[in-house]
């Protein structure tokens, strides 16, 4: 499938798997919507790695999953400048980096609760 120009839009895309998504993306000449959540820099840096790898456009949108009115805010601005999407990769996540045993069920809720099926209704 050629998916030059297509618009890929991935969920937590500034660290790990989806920062690794999204430079695949890239070399096949994607537009790209990337988002993060509190990590900016390191999400700016996967988009300009993006454009160095081919990407034709990139836009950059921090999201936190939790709020609604960010949701659709995210989804304003893709509408705007795309139109509309190929391809949704929802891969953001909350995490903890402790052990279970020393976690609260706060934290416990915020991994577990995050509302990422939203985003695919407001399309």
């Amino acid at each position: 499938m050629n998916l030059n120009q297509k618009v890929i839009f991935i969920t937590g895309a500034s660290l790990g798997i989806g920062k690794e998504t999204a430079y695949c993306f890239a070399r096949e000449k994607c537009k790209l919507v990337l988002t993060y959540f509190k990590h900016k820099r390191e999400g700016q840096m996967v988009k300009a790695e993006c454009l160095n790898l081919g990407a034709s456009e990139v836009l950059l949108l921090k999201l936190d999953l939790n709020k609604e009115r960010d949701i659709k805010k995210v989804v304003r601005n893709i509408k705007s400048k795309f139109g509309r999407i190929f391809l949704l990769i929802n891969n953001a996540a909350v995490i903890s980096w402790k052990k279970l045993e020393k976690q609260s069920f706060k934290e416990i809720n915020e991994q577990i609760g995050v509302k990422a099926s939203q985003e695919i209704r407001l399309f």
